[in-house]
């Protein structure tokens, strides 16, 4: 996580906290946002997402964002970074919104559709599409890891249930190896824009 303009003292009561607190005390704050204007928070999803963001769009949602870590730690001081292209600050908001507004169910695409997609065999890393794939073919056991609260037993539980499906989504020979905090991270704005796609035009093609 990256930390700006903090005193070393509050820097380092935030990096100490494990990663599960951390993700609780961002889905707090995230939730807080979503609750105080849902409309600025989308748009900022969208465009950190579709990588179109703007200054206008991260200056509407930071203020947000920031007030609510603060009421949520109950502590003053905690400064978000100078820019909003961050994969923690984006996911925790995406799973935020999408636990305030469900999104229709996505059907599953068949793995060997999926495996045609030239645009899915192009994504940069086997990490990137290992959870793609998870998201594409397994969308309601991904919402139902993002839908937990971090370090709970029931998101044990849903990443149990997902865990089969790695394998089939793993490229043959790679070595994927993925914590959990990074898991759901990854899941929430893949499944975001799935949704958002869907939303707009229900007979798209994946992209």
């Amino acid at each position: 996580m990256v930390v700006s303009g903090m005193s070393e003292s509050s820097e380092m009561d935030l990096r100490s906290l494990p990663d599960a607190e951390k993700m609780r005390l961002y889905q707090g704050a995230a939730s807080c946002a979503v609750q105080t204007d849902a409309g600025k928070v989308k748009r900022y999803l969208d465009a950190v997402l579709t990588g179109q963001l703007a200054t206008r769009d991260w200056n509407a949602f930071r203020p947000i964002y920031q007030r609510c870590l603060e009421l949520t730690r109950q502590v003053e001081g905690f400064v978000l970074p100078g820019t909003g292209r961050y994969l923690w600050l984006a996911a925790v908001n995406a799973e935020a919104y999408l636990r305030a507004n469900p999104p229709a169910p996505i059907e599953p695409e068949p793995i060997a559709s999926l495996y045609q997609d030239a645009a899915f065999q192009n994504l940069p890393t086997s990490d990137t599409k290992t959870v793609r794939c998870l998201v594409r073919t397994n969308p309601a056991k991904s919402l139902a890891v993002i839908a937990t609260e971090a370090g709970s037993a029931a998101e044990d539980k849903a990443i149990a249930a997902l865990v089969p499906a790695i394998g089939q989504c793993t490229d043959s020979g790679a070595t994927v190896s993925i914590k959990r905090a990074m898991l759901r991270l990854n899941i929430a704005p893949a499944y975001y824009a799935m949704a958002v796609q869907q939303a707009e035009n229900p007979a798209a093609e994946k992209n």
